[in-house]
């Protein structure tokens, strides 16, 4: 069959993102019986010194080996290859799936030949497949590099995750990027000593390392499982250093649905959206109004009978299609290769 090896960067990033790569490696390297490879940076003895590395363990069989890259951005391409000798030869496929796959502005202002020169380039154009999770920008990537380019969106290991626990404590969660008016508002009234309500967020501090991922994942999947409401934006539209260029779905919607939160806020305007979302209150928009947005929210929490519908519904739906498995069979597709069996049997269990 077939070997794979996921190039995991688990022990030289340590963002709050990195976890939500790690979770899928994970299910990569078990739907796969896959080997994890996880590249070092070593401190330099010279100050010429690489130092970076990436050890390629010996291969296992004979059979067909498959190079997966993981990463956040896309500058992890060309820096692990660019660390292994020969892999040209040494794996039959070569491809990665990046989260966040926003070409450099610089790209675009490139000759073809400043292209064919960049180690930047070279190393994406060298690639078998590349997967990103938006459409936005597929066409940018097949006309720079002339590569083949698929869209996988971001998804959840709701096998393991996924709950539709009755038991929620908090009534409305604002992680990651938020609307920040919308945030105040709920933190001056629901945080208030007097209020029975609780709002759980993120926004007044800053995170820039986590010691351990798989901690710290069971602890924010243990608070998304018991929040109500959970708070989401369109990311083009709360993006303070306008890093973003387009919309797109980000990983804080497959998260909320696989904990069986109710999605407040709104919703992403790029097209696959509604392909992804597409049943009944996936996402319930805020009023536009500032001043409407407290009774708003009271009035919703008062539903219980559309909140648990929307609880059971939510998780439901990121069971039947937002598991990492239902991608990682996508990916295989793609690849025109057949599905491991680890991997067959979890799709139909």
């Amino acid at each position: 069959m077939f070997d794979y090896y996921i190039v995991s960067q688990r022990q030289t990033r340590s963002t709050p993102a990195q976890g939500c790569l790690i979770e899928f490696e994970d299910v990569i390297a078990h739907c796969c019986e896959g080997r994890i490879i996880t590249p070092r940076l070593n401190p330099p003895k010279l100050l010429t010194q690489n130092t970076y590395s990436v050890e390629i363990p010996p291969r296992r069989t004979q059979d067909k080996q498959i190079l997966l890259i993981i990463d956040l951005e896309l500058n992890g391409i060309p820096q692990v290859l660019g660390n292994i000798p020969n892999w040209r030869s040494r794996f039959d496929i070569v491809c990665a799936y990046i989260f966040d796959a926003f070409i450099p502005k610089t790209e675009y202002d490139k000759p073809q030949w400043r292209i064919n020169l960049s180690p930047f380039s070279r190393a994406i154009a060298s690639l078998d497949h590349l997967f990103i999770p938006m459409t936005s920008n597929v066409k940018d990537f097949q006309e720079l590099y002339n590569i083949p380019v698929s869209v996988i969106p971001m998804a959840c290991d709701v096998r393991k995750f996924g709950r539709g626990d009755a038991n929620r404590f908090i009534d409305v969660i604002g992680y990651g990027r938020q609307n920040p008016e919308h945030s105040r508002i709920f933190a001056n009234v629901y945080n208030d000593p007097q209020s029975e309500r609780m709002y759980y967020h993120t926004d007044h501090m800053q995170i820039a390392k986590i010691h351990n991922f798989y901690e710290h994942r069971s602890f924010f999947w243990k608070i998304l499982s018991r929040s109500r409401i959970a708070l989401a934006y369109d990311a083009l539209k709360v993006d303070p250093n306008k890093r973003f260029p387009f919309s797109f779905v980000g990983q804080r919607w497959f998260e909320s649905i696989t904990a069986g939160c109710v999605i407040v806020g709104q919703k992403p305007t790029c097209p696959e959206m509604e392909e992804l979302f597409f049943w009944e209150d996936a996402t319930i928009e805020l009023p536009e109004n500032s001043w409407d947005i407290i009774p708003f929210t009271e009035a919703l929490l008062a539903d219980k009978k559309r909140l648990e519908a929307a609880y059971r519904r939510n998780v439901e739906k990121a069971i039947s299609h937002h598991d990492w498995r239902h991608r990682l069979a996508q990916i295989h597709q793609c690849l025109k290769l057949p599905l491991p069996e680890i991997l067959r049997k979890e799709l139909i269990s």
